[in-house]
């Protein structure tokens, strides 16, 4: 899941999110868990 596209930024994975926040902030960022949401129908 990590190497998916990020939903609002479709040309970064949320891997680089992680990776780009954690550098922003200084503190070590861990995903617990994931939430999957469906759109439509």
């Amino acid at each position: 899941l990590m190497e998916q596209a990020y939903v609002k930024d479709m040309d970064i994975t949320i891997q680089q999110l992680l990776t780009d926040t954690i550098a922003k902030v200084g503190e070590n960022i861990t995903i617990k868990r994931f939430a999957r949401f469906r759109i439509g129908e």
